[in-house]
Order: C-alpha cells, then structure tokens, then sequence
C-alpha cells in the first residue's frame, strides 16, 4: 500500500512538473514574441521619424527658398501629424511592454526564484525619460518651425497668425492628452494581461 501510494504521488508530481516545463516553454516562446514585436515597431518608427523629419525639413528650406507660403504653412501640420504617429507607435510598444512584464512575472514564479525583470526595469528606469524628452524635442522643433515661418514672411497675415495660434494650441491639447494616455499604457496592459491570466481567461496553447 505504502508502495502504491508512492508511485501515485511520484506519478503526480512528475505530471506537474510536465505540465510546468510546457507552461514555461510557451512563455518563454510568448516573451521573445512580444520582444520581437517591440523591436519591429521600435525600428519602423526609427526609420519613418527619420524619413518625415527630414522630408519636412527639406520642404520647409524649399518653400523659404522659392518663396511658396504654402509649402511654409503645410510644414509644421506635416510635423504635427508625424508627433502623433510616433505617439501612436510608442504607446503600441508600452502596450506591448505590459504584456511582456506580466509573462516576465510568470515566469519567475514558474522557475520560483525572480530571474527575469528587464521589462520592470526599462518601465521603471527608461520610458518615462524616453517620454518626457520626445515631448521637449517635438515641442522645441513645432515651436521652432512656426517661428521660422512666421518670422521669415508670413507673420504680416492677420489669417496666418490666427491660424498658427490655433493649430499651436489643438496641437498642444491633442499630444498632452495623448501623452497622458501613453503615461498609463504599460501599467494598464500589465494589470489587464495578469488579471486575465490568474483567471485563466488566456487559453492556453
């Protein structure tokens, strides 16, 4: 009987122990995943800031240089809309982050011991800097075009001054309430995905 009882109980840890390795394998495939994810999306946004800082940057010198006031009046909406796409992209990443720190934290409690942590780490040491110094610089480079335009021939329009005033502000309101949100991202996804899958509401794979 004492026999028995042994081998049922070896039967059963060894299946939990099965059932533990397969859980940590899917993790571990769910995190380099999402760490592939934030690294594509991380380089598209390199590479399309890069193009359209530029792209803007050249439109603006030709518009001063041919005199087009169009040209000089489009540049800073063009740079308007491409501080929102990068928005867009790092709250995708923060999202993404989230995620990946609740896998981290399940992890370790497979393993039972916190061997994984660079998620809370960036989150804690990198995003808000990260954050707060993108704001500086696309504030200082809208702020700097629309003193450039306006200083060079356009300021003399009544409608220009109006209309720059304006869009300087809708820009303002619609990327600090952006930014706000961007704030809030990594923790909501991490809270909403650990709550999902203490729940087991994440089908397993």
């Amino acid at each position: 009987m004492v026999k028995q009882i042994n081998f049922a109980g070896q039967t059963n840890d060894k299946k939990r122990r099965e059932e533990s390795s397969k859980k940590l394998d899917v993790l571990l495939k769910e995190k380099e995943s999402a760490t592939q994810e934030i690294i594509f999306k991380l380089g598209t946004s390199e590479k399309m800031l890069s193009v359209g800082v530029a792209a803007i940057a050249a439109g603006l010198s030709y518009g001063i240089k041919e005199k087009i006031s169009l040209v000089v009046l489009l540049m800073p909406i063009l740079l308007f809309g491409l501080s929102l796409f990068w928005l867009d992209k790092y709250y995708g990443m923060l999202i993404l982050g989230g995620y990946k720190k609740s896998i981290e934290d399940e992890i370790n409690l497979c393993i039972g011991e916190r061997v994984v942590f660079w998620e809370e780490m960036a989150h804690t040491n990198m995003h808000s800097s990260i954050t707060n110094v993108s704001f500086f610089i696309f504030f200082c480079v809208f702020l700097g075009m629309v003193v450039v335009s306006a200083l060079y021939y356009l300021w003399s329009s009544i409608e220009y001054r109006l209309f720059m005033s304006a869009a300087t502000l809708v820009w303002l309101v619609m990327f600090i309430s952006s930014l706000r949100k961007v704030f809030g991202a990594h923790d909501l996804s991490y809270n909403n995905s650990t709550m999902l899958r203490r729940m087991g509401l994440i089908p397993k794979k």
